[in-house]
């Protein structure tokens, strides 16, 4: 079984594991407190009886060797070959540009989030990647994308924490929970036009305002794939010809431009994204990050 990885995840998730918070917390009789948690320094303030304000607290960021990090990964990628009992195993890692980014008029796509919340490691990790394992740089779209055209229903596996992925049919693994499943193509269609009626805060995408889960799972319960669509539009156009009119006006858009503009914006491995996606191997000129760091073994 071909093995496919979610390497922005891997990227995340093990540069973070290296990264700790340390608080100091100074008294108003200046004496000096550090904590690993917040919730220890709010059970300090209220077990010495005064208020935060009353406080000096500054969070400092403590960073492990880079040895840690890449440990990390070592770890992570040889755990998720042996659980899975393959060593054939790609990663997919996000490169320059996404699509999305130019065809988001409503709301900048992810534009809630800090491009600068990344953990010290970013590149150290991204680099060591793609010197030590096969690795794709995915250009043009995500590397959600890439995961999504060579995901097939037989021998790949796609391996992430992501439940965005979810959409993609076939055999799926998430890593930190242990936890492998098949998405039914069914399965897939309807989370996708559910994320299309709720939207998706965490990209900063809004879809029919006061559509929660239940609501989108009652609009779409009993329908084929073919039904889908056609459910969707007709809450779209239901909603933004009467109660969101003004705001679709001040968009310039009619409410089937905004459905689409949000379907094209969740869907993972859309013809759109087939338009742009550009993978390629890496192109590194730079000594290998394991050369830095002796105790990665």
């Amino acid at each position: 079984m071909k093995i496919l990885v979610d390497g922005d995840i891997i990227v995340y998730r093990c540069g973070f594991a290296a990264e700790r918070s340390l608080y100091q917390v100074t008294t108003p009789m200046q004496e000096v407190h550090e904590f690993d948690y917040k919730k220890e320094v709010n059970a300090f303030i209220k077990e010495y009886g005064g208020n935060e304000s009353e406080f000096d607290i500054v969070r400092h960021r403590v960073v492990e060797p880079l040895g840690y990090a890449l440990q990390n990964v070592k770890t992570t990628l040889s755990s998720i070959m042996e659980r899975l009992e393959s060593e054939d195993m790609i990663i997919y890692l996000t490169g320059q540009g996404n699509f999305r980014d130019k065809i988001a008029k409503i709301r900048p796509y992810k534009g809630n989030r800090d491009p600068d919340h990344k953990p010290q490691y970013y590149e150290e990790i991204k680099r060591y990647l793609m010197e030590n394992y096969h690795t794709y740089i995915v250009d043009g779209a995500e590397a959600d994308d890439a995961l999504a055209f060579e995901q097939n229903l037989f021998d790949t596996v796609i391996v992430s924490t992501d439940k965005d992925l979810d959409q993609v049919a076939g055999m799926h693994f998430n890593w930190v929970s242990d936890e492998k499943y098949y998405i039914e193509p069914e399965f897939g269609a309807e989370l996708l036009w559910k994320q299309v009626l709720m939207g998706d805060t965490t990209d900063n995408i809004q879809g029919i305002p006061k559509i929660g889960i239940k609501k989108a799972e009652k609009i779409l319960d009993g329908l084929d794939i073919g039904e889908m669509k056609d459910a969707v539009m007709e809450v779209y156009q239901d909603y933004y010809e009467a109660e969101g009119r003004e705001y679709a006006i001040r968009h310039g858009m009619e409410p089937l431009d905004i459905m689409n503009e949000n379907k094209n914006l969740v869907e993972i491995g859309s013809e759109i994204a087939r338009q742009n996606i550009s993978v390629h191997l890496p192109h590194t000129n730079v000594s290998s990050v394991t050369d830095n760091s002796n105790s990665v073994s």
